[in-house]
């Protein structure tokens, strides 16, 4: 997207992109117990953070992954409401994939 011209919302985009008031986390936790889409995630204090916009049991790595969209200015460690129990969750680099040679 060009911001070389003036445009309607132009503003409003700029800031979004400069002060981002949301980011997507990648999730993961050995064990089948998976987040699933709609749970909410929550901080160590236990305030609402955010929510889980995708995740699975993932066979070919052995372990639980998901993608939650949560406040920028929320930090880790992040635990998601599975059933009213918050099981915590670590961040993780996406792709999800096994290193070459691992």
């Amino acid at each position: 997207m060009s911001f070389d011209k003036d445009f309607v919302g132009k503003g409003a985009i700029e800031r979004s992109r400069l002060a981002p008031r949301r980011k997507i986390v990648a999730l993961k936790r050995d064990s089948r117990q998976a987040p699933r889409a709609g749970m909410s995630v929550h901080d160590a204090a236990g305030a609402k953070v955010g929510e889980v916009t995708s995740g699975t049991f993932a066979p070919s790595l052995g372990y639980a992954i998901g993608l939650a969209l949560v406040e920028a200015s929320a930090p880790g460690p992040y635990f998601v409401d599975i059933r009213g129990e918050k099981i915590p969750f670590e961040t993780t680099e996406r792709p999800f994939h096994k290193k070459q040679g691992a």
